[in-house]
């Protein structure tokens, strides 16, 4: 059965949004707020250091190359805007990648171990792979905070049964090489 990762990312991360630290497991959501699941608004204390970097307009994954993961680029480890969006445009092709050959080492090397929502869609990235199918980002824009940087990206579902897009939101902390994935979330 073909799935697109936009339904799978989409699907993975209603389930995992309502993730927090309490032990309370969250309610699986509804069919009606399955695609509504909002973004957590920056806390009151968080500190804006930079305004958003200008939107990248040019699409910029290409298809994986299914004879090794990707590589990360030099600029995704600075602790800039660019690098922020670097690092996410990058985690994204690292989880085309795992999708598309089930081995999702590089989508673990690059998330906090603490990060639910990674942890399940690279769960679900180990289950099967896909049949070509993958997504390219088509926009991003990154905002730093003096605890991390949160990137907004559109994804594209390029290939494979369906198309479509989604927003989300990727929460990165820095790290001694680059930055991790705290958290990824449904933009509404």
């Amino acid at each position: 059965m073909t799935r697109t990762i936009v339904v799978a990312a989409v699907a993975g991360l209603v389930m995992l949004a309502g993730c927090d630290s309490s032990t309370e497991p969250a309610a699986p959501p509804t069919s009606e707020d399955a695609l509504t699941t909002p973004t957590e608004e920056p806390s009151e204390d968080t500190e804006v250091t930079s305004e958003p970097a200008e939107t990248s307009e040019e699409a910029t994954s290409e298809e994986p190359d299914a004879d090794r993961p990707p590589e990360m680029p030099a600029v995704a480890a600075e602790q800039t805007e660019e690098g922020a969006e670097a690092f996410a445009e990058h985690y994204i092709s690292t989880l085309n990648w795992a999708y598309m050959t089930g081995d999702t080492t590089a989508s673990q090397t690059l998330s906090d171990s603490e990060c639910e929502s990674c942890a399940g869609l690279i769960a679900e990235a180990a289950e099967y792979q896909t049949e070509g199918d993958y997504v390219r980002t088509e926009r991003t824009s990154a905002l730093l905070s003096s605890d991390g940087a949160r990137v907004e990206v559109t994804i594209e579902q390029l290939s494979g049964a369906g198309a479509g897009e989604a927003e989300i939101v990727v929460r990165l902390r820095p790290s001694e090489e680059a930055w991790l994935v705290d958290e990824i979330t449904i933009v509404e």
